[in-house]
């Protein structure tokens, strides 16, 4: 199986995008902070478009929300969140590109939805991210207690909180996601990820 290439520019990356809800007079947009910024807080922000609303409004929470969106990855850390709905996709789409000139989606479908509809770079971290894990981890002689070391050390475009957190569960699943075949254990990596910690970190119900 022909592997991907890694892409030199994820360094650019501050934010990652995941579309939740797409309808005619709604939208739902998840932005997580990359941390590049504030490396050990992940920057939860959730963008609505409501037609019906008559004003723009916001909401910040920051707490310790470990317990009851990530305690299935056993990570532990801090989570600034913010929630704000505005009345267009305009607005939304304004505020999205005056924010960042490139992001981060996962998969080629979320790639080519913002790319075709922002005027910015979209990058898909996915392959990359995916193939990096496999190779430093899954096929080569590496302790479990050298896991959350490894990753920071082959993956420094990706934030501290969300190595630590992959590392995490990783460590905690060694053996069921170590295998000497390469194209089973990028399959078996590739499936947890997308169904498990990708979305957990988007907001989605975990699938366990």
């Amino acid at each position: 199986m022909a592997m991907p290439r890694e892409n030199s520019q994820f360094h650019d990356i501050d934010f990652l995008l995941e579309i939740v809800d797409d309808r005619d007079d709604f939208m739902t947009i998840v932005v997580v902070g990359t941390g590049n910024r504030v490396p050990t807080v992940l920057n939860v922000r959730t963008l609505r478009v409501d037609t019906t609303v008559s004003r723009t409004s916001e909401l910040k929470i920051v707490c310790l929300r470990t317990k009851r969106r990530l305690s299935s990855l056993k990570w532990e850390g801090e989570i600034q969140v913010s929630h704000r709905t505005v009345r267009s996709k305009d607005e939304l789409k304004s505020e999205l590109e005056n924010s960042a000139s490139v992001y981060g989606v996962w998969g080629e479908n979320s790639r080519a939805f913002f790319e075709n509809w922002l005027n910015a770079k979209v990058i898909d971290i996915s392959f990359c991210f995916v193939l990096k894990v496999c190779t430093e981890i899954f096929l080569k002689d590496i302790n479990p207690s050298e896991i959350t070391e490894v990753l920071e050390e082959e993956l420094p475009e990706f934030p501290l909180s969300t190595v630590g957190m992959f590392s995490r569960v990783i460590s905690n699943n060694f053996e069921e996601f170590r295998d000497e075949n390469m194209e089973n254990a990028f399959s078996k990596c590739k499936k947890w990820i997308e169904t498990l910690a990708w979305e957990t970190l988007m907001g989605h119900p975990p699938k366990l």
